[in-house]
């Protein structure tokens, strides 16, 4: 299995057009297993969305080292997937296509050494299709195929947005708040649905979530930040058997541990009770 992520060092600050400078970043060392699930959690502006577009190689760090499977992070590739909040799906295409956009646009060669051997174009163009109808099917969009993003509901369109990213079968996933703009129903929907492509694939998935309980219910670790500049403050390993019920009692402690670590505002304290 591939897809290890490791970063000694990171740092990064920003500029303002104030010439103010911005510390996002400090110091961040962390080694995230192949086929691991990590979430950042933090509070706004620590640095996570930040995090995760240095490991995608979308934004460069200042100083550090960033590496997926030993080999340097120098810009963006596609065996690093990315899924923002918002679903990005192209309004001119439909789910299929939108889907299929992001295999048609990789060399054929990769796409051939996925599947464990040379392929001809055309074997490649068959490959894609068949991919594609797959993925169709994967995230439940069977029987929508052919319809465009603006007669889909969110949680359709969040659905064919990572099929879109997931099919080009990226190492490493990273996820920043892909359900932050869901209501609470569908956004517990399509948590099952990452968790369940996530198991199949064994793909690296690293999230970016202000939802404690979105964290302790989909990670392997949870990974807390400290406010500006983000420095790691906690790592916290979720070791609850899957899958987990949220009202599990263990699984209310780890909530209460990570909120107390994120100091409710600047004040830390052991609760007297846990909710």
């Amino acid at each position: 299995m591939v897809g290890g992520v490791t970063l000694r060092g990171v740092s990064k600050t920003f500029k303002r057009e104030s010439s103010e400078l911005v510390h996002a970043l400090d110091n961040i060392n962390l080694d995230i297993a192949p086929g691991e699930f990590v979430t950042f959690i933090g509070a706004s502006g620590c640095g996570k969305s930040t995090l995760l577009r240095i490991i995608a190689g979308l934004t460069e760090p200042d100083s550090g080292d960033v590496r997926t499977d030993d080999e340097p992070v120098t810009g963006p590739s596609p065996d690093r997937g990315f899924a923002f909040q918002d679903h990005t799906l192209f309004p001119w295409l439909n789910v299929r296509q939108n889907i299929a956009f992001g295999l048609k646009n990789q060399p054929t060669e990769r796409l051939a050494t996925l599947r464990g051997g040379k392929l001809t174009p055309k074997e490649v163009k068959a490959q894609i299709t068949s991919d594609v109808e797959d993925w169709i099917e994967l995230v439940g969009l069977k029987g929508f195929e052919k319809v465009f993003p603006h007669e889909l509901s969110g949680g359709m369109c969040q659905r064919a947005s990572l099929a879109r990213a997931l099919a080009a079968h990226p190492k490493v996933m990273m996820l920043d708040e892909p359900l932050g703009a869901l209501d609470a129903f569908t956004r517990m929907n399509i948590q099952d649905e990452i968790l369940r492509i996530w198991q199949a694939r064994e793909t690296t998935m690293i999230m970016v979530t202000h939802d404690v309980d979105e964290a302790v219910y989909m990670s392997d670790r949870v990974v807390v930040l400290s406010a500006r500049p983000g420095r790691i403050q906690e790592i916290i390993p979720i070791t609850l058997a899957r899958p987990r019920a949220r009202s599990d009692g263990d699984f209310s402690l780890l909530r209460a541990k990570i909120l107390d670590i994120l100091q409710f505002g600047g004040i830390r304290q052991t609760p007297d009770y846990y909710l």
